[in-house]
């Protein structure tokens, strides 16, 4: 056997050599040669390549070295099974709950930890050149991997095994059995496994090439072809082959490199040592804001370079973080309609599909989880019209979703069944509550939504459950059963959703790929795995367990192998891929290079003694593939990176940034910041690429005097389908005249009526705008309260609790409390009871047994509390404060002296500060017209405040008015108010609302409302200030 090197640095032609060699030996017999590489993807590119020139070649001829040693194991140990990683996983746990660790044996991810050390031990010669002697870790994983090996030495073996076991067999193998010449190229090291078969098949042949990359200016980074060299060491102290010839060895050296012109002066210096002081143009270094900025810089830089002349298929983009720029990525491509593919395969788990079919499975083996239940309703099961928010507000309100056990079928059933009946009795009393107790304001929006949810509770929440339990009736037992029954329950689930048909309709490829390879590889490759280990008959949570480990590493072809487009890349996938230009993305620190420790071998890395330096393998490993990858480009070179997260953190560039920089003397470019701010927002109209930054670059020209000349040289130069007369339209539109006022104000009086509260005038007053959202719009401002009591129900639970106490019902503080907590209150769990409770007592008893006694200012008389929750402004009992206005509201108490038949106004108020004059001044006119037939008149009134210090505020007394017999005065502290300047108060906000008149007050004061719900939590309104304070003209102010 001659044993023959191709020797020579990087770009040499060793694989242009071993191409002429393929094409003399195809003509004289294409059945005399084995070419084997390193990889799936490398031996394919070959094959193509040689394919492309001699028109015809054998492909059982093209084989990585994995697959051929599978292939010669086949041949010679028929009787024994190759596994494949989804098998071995499967053992490993088996293994794991043989030695007592079951709470490891179901996770994929420690399961995938043993796997990698199995490998490893494999790959490099066994436990003693992996770990230290003194890792106490070591000695656990030496008894999984013992026990692993027990399990595979019965009829099975994996890849590592198929090299490791080749010495067995080599009297058995004839000589040219695998053909005559044997080519091995694109392999940069030889591991010991991989020794160790190549030393027993390589004697069957005549004849073997090896090429070597041997550069004396990148020594480190070949520094592992020395065991290569090793390889041809041991083979020649075999002294002859299996015909009995001799071992001889010959070397080819090629000597010159043949790095592409436009970028020979950067491969030159690339990890070279010395370099030389040769700038090369045509590698860019560019630096961006943050990831979006680099996106959008990449993507127009391919439009750019394709509109140049390059077709979309010269150009590769490479990233190591691939999930996240995969995603950005191929949105901007198909923004710019650039052709694009990407070369990743996508992990089966990310599928919107399978995990919507997994839903019901992972809800039985968790015992039924709350948040699994909902998913189900979320995604379905519940059926296809559920009122999704609806049923999650329920599941919080009810206190469902917070119930962490884990329970049986029947338990869990049962008690949601009990829970939703207990949230039904408290809807019927908060409704009670709300009719007895509620500001007459907010009765109507306060009843609303529990008579909203009263009646859906019957409807659809309730029957959703039991539709949903029903999907789960097969795991009301956790009987053993076939493992081919759950791949019909995938299948009645996938029905049932109608995920396939639906798919199909929208016209989704990606998720009906992923529900081919799901259906049609997964679930049956499972089947065949758990019938040949035994685990024919399973329980739920272990067959879930089986598929998580299968699903955790299967993946699915998003895209189809289309020809010429732009190509979203790997790393690993850029080693053998040829472009004229690339872009490596990302290139930051902690993905150039990219390494991640197996946390098993913690210890022994990080110890004095450890036998092999795993971590700086790795490096080596991850620069040699980034050196390849760059390597294999002809005219172009990117590198880019963002200079700081989305939220601002600064980013580093990789560690490898120096050595671009230094070896093509570039000088980095900066690319959506300027002067420290983000730029590019807004796009200059000559750099758009898509109709979306088109119409956004044009728009800020439309109020200028340069629209028209823009308009013009669009017309000109538009892309097929832009719609300009529409973009036109919207524009007009977006900047017309704005006055805050509604152009139809007869829907006013139909949206609001001529019956207004007090608390409906006050906020007109004070925010026309916030009137406008609230009372015409009718958007919400509830805030999530999830134990404590919403201050609407806390000031509610304060007058029903005063009410009784005053009536004499009950005069125990602590029973009307509680009566009064346990119809509000969110909650059953004790403590929240007890502190809410304690809250309000506190309140409660400062209030009756300080503040009560004192009288308020000007009270001269004794009163006696006598009528509470007067409401008025009902059919029947309307009260006209001005011709065709009148008034509703609740006045919480009044209180009567019988010696003079006068009456004293009381409003509670939760907080010390609130409260206007205006309010007690309107509740006094309605009680003057309530009880007018009764004789008694209103002497004055005061707001009493629950919290807080103060005992009364605003109080008052009436007087006549002097010059009018019919008028009166209502005479507070310091100030008096007269029955025009109420009346007239009441005319200004009327005739304003009914006018149409809504302007925001945050932009005629300027600064940010205090406590108003549409500027604190909705952000509404300081978006108007913001855009004021930019100089926008789009408002009048």
């Amino acid at each position: 056997m001659e044993l023959v090197f191709i020797i020579g640095s990087s770009s040499s032609g060793k694989t242009r050599k071993i191409k002429e060699i393929i094409k003399e030996l195809h003509a004289q017999d294409p059945f005399s040669y084995l070419f084997v590489g390193p990889t799936g993807a490398y031996t394919k590119t070959i094959r193509e390549e040689l394919l492309d020139k001699l028109g015809t070649v054998i492909s059982s001829r093209f084989l990585p070295v994995d697959h051929f040693a599978v292939e010669v194991m086949r041949r010679f140990r028929p009787e024994m099974l190759h596994i494949d990683n989804h098998v071995a996983r499967l053992l490993i746990s088996e293994v794991l709950e043989e030695l007592d660790k079951k709470e490891l044996s179901g996770s994929p991810v420690f399961v995938e930890y043993i796997i990698d050390m199995i490998h490893d031990v494999k790959e490099n010669g066994g436990f003693d050149k992996l770990f230290s002697q003194d890792d106490e870790t070591a000695l656990f994983l030496q008894k999984v991997f013992d026990k692993f090996s027990e399990k595979m030495l019965e009829d099975l073996y994996d890849t590592f095994d198929a090299y490791l076991n080749a010495p067995e067999f080599v009297d058995e193998i004839e000589f040219g059995e695998f053909g005559e010449v044997l080519i091995l190229d694109g392999f940069h090291d030889f591991t010991p496994a991989l020794r160790t078969f190549l030393s027993v098949v390589s004697l069957s042949f005549k004849k073997v090439y090896i090429t070597v990359t041997e550069d004396e200016r990148r020594k480190d980074l070949f520094s592992e072809t020395e065991s290569i060299f090793k390889f041809a060491d041991d083979l020649i102290k075999r002294q002859q082959d299996l015909s009995g010839q001799p071992i001889s060895e010959s070397r080819i050296y090629l000597d010159n490199s043949h790095f592409p012109s436009k970028l020979s002066s950067f491969f030159e210096n690339f990890f070279a040592k010395p370099k030389s002081e040769k700038p090369c143009e045509n590698v860019k270094v560019v630096a961006t804001s943050d990831v979006f900025s680099e996106v959008e810089f990449i993507a127009k830089e391919v439009k750019t370079l394709i509109e140049r002349g390059y077709e979309p298929g010269d150009i590769a983009i490479v990233t190591e973080d691939f999930n996240e720029y995969d995603k950005l990525l191929s949105k901007k491509l198909e923004e710019y309609t650039v052709p694009f593919r990407s070369e990743g395969d996508t992990p089966l788990q990310e599928s919107l599909a399978v995990r919507m079919l997994l839903l019901p499975l992972e809800a039985a083996v968790s015992g039924y989880r709350p948040e699994k239940l909902m998913a189900m309703a979320d995604f379905g099961y519940g059926g296809l019209e559920l009122d999704t928010k609806l049923f999650e507000s329920v599941m919080v309100d009810s206190r469902l979703y917070y119930d962490f056990r884990r329970e049986s079928y029947k338990k869990r059933l049962e008690r949601w069944t009990a829970e939703l009946q207990k949230y039904r009795g408290y809807l019927l009393d908060k409704l009670r509550s709300i009719e007895a107790h509620g500001d007459e304001e907010f009765l109507e929006s306060e009843k609303e939504p529990y008579e909203m949810v009263l009646e859906k509770l019957d409807t659809e929440i309730v029957p959703a459950i039991k539709e949903i339990f029903k999907v789960l009736e097969p795991f009301k037992s956790v009987r053993k059963r076939d493992c081919r029954l759950y791949g019909d329950y995938f299948r009645n689930w996938d029905k049932k959703l109608n995920l396939t048909g639906r798919y199909k309709e929208t016209g989704n490829t990606r998720e009906l790929r992923a529900l081919d390879v799901f259906f049609n590889r997964v679930i049956p490759d499972l089947e065949k795995l758990l019938i040949y280990v035994g685990k024919e008959r399973l329980n739920p949570s272990e067959y879930y367990k089986y598929l998580s480990m299968r699903l955790k590493n299967e993946s699915f072809k998003e895209w189809q192998n289309f020809s010429n487009r732009v190509e979203i890349q790997t790393l690993l996938n850029a080693r053998f891929s040829k472009k004229k230009i690339k872009f490596f993305a990302g290139f930051k620190d902690g993905s150039y290079p990219s390494i991640k420790l197996n946390p098993l071998y913690s210890f022994t890395q990080y110890s004095e003694n450890r036998p092999k330096d795993l971590l700086l393998t790795k490096e080596k490993q991850q620069r040699l593939n980034f050196f390849l990858a760059v390597n294999r480009t002809t005219e172009l070179l990117y590198f880019t990176y963002p200079e700081s997260t989305i939220d601002g953190e600064p980013l580093l560039p990789s560690p490898y940034m120096k050595e671009v920089l230094s070896s093509s003397l570039a000088s980095p470019i900066s690319y959506g910041r300027a002067f420290g701010k983000k730029e590019g927002i807004i796009p200059e109209l000559s750099q758009v690429m898509s109709s979306e930054e088109l119409k956004v670059a044009s728009a800020q020209y439309f109020t200028t005097p340069l629209w028209d000349k823009v308009r013009n040289k669009l017309s000109e130069n538009l892309p097929d389908g832009f719609p300009l007369e529409e973009l036109e339209q919207d524009l007009m539109f977006f900047h017309r005249p704005f006055d805050w006022k509604v152009s139809n104000v007869e829907i006013i009086e139909k949206l609001v009526g001529r019956t207004f509260s007090y608390s409906r005038l006050s906020t007109y007053n004070k925010c026309s705008f916030k009137f406008f959202l609230s009372y015409i719009l009718k958007l919400s401002t509830e805030e999530e309260h999830l134990f404590e009591l919403s201050p609407l129900d806390e000031g509610n639970l304060y007058h029903a609790v005063l009410k009784e106490y005053f009536e004499g019902k009950e005069h125990d503080l602590d029973k009307l409390i509680s009566n009064q907590l346990k119809i509000r209150i969110k909650t059953d769990k004790e403590l929240v009871f007890r502190f809410e409770h304690q809250r309000l007592k506190e309140v409660l008893e400062k209030y009756l047994y300080e503040k009560e006694a004192k009288k308020p200012p000007k009270l001269k008389r004794d009163y006696v509390p006598t009528f509470f929750e007067i409401s008025f402004g009902s059919k029947g009992n309307e009260v006209e404060i001005i011709s065709g206005i009148y008034l509703r509201g609740k006045i919480d108490r009044i209180d009567i002296n019988e010696e003079s038949k006068t009456m004293y106004i009381i409003d509670y108020k939760r907080g010390g500060n609130s409260g206007d004059k205006e309010q007690l001044i309107l509740y006094t006119i309605a009680a003057k017209k309530l009880f007018e037939n009764k004789g008694y008149t209103v002497e004055g009134g005061t707001f009493r405040p629950l919290r807080g210090d103060s005992a009364s505020k605003n109080s008052f007394i009436v007087i006549p008015e002097e010059d009018d017999l019919e008028g009166e005065i209502w005479k507070f502290g310091r100030s008096s108010v007269s029955s025009k300047e109420i009346k007239d108060w009441i005319t200004r906000i009327t005739g304003a609302l009914f006018s149409g008149i809504f302007k925001p007050e945050i932009i005629t004061n300027g600064g940010a409302c205090f406590n108003c719900y549409f500027s604190k939590s909705a952000r509404v309104c300081p978006v108007l200030l913001w855009r004021k304070s930019n100089g926008g003209n789009d408002y009048e102010y």
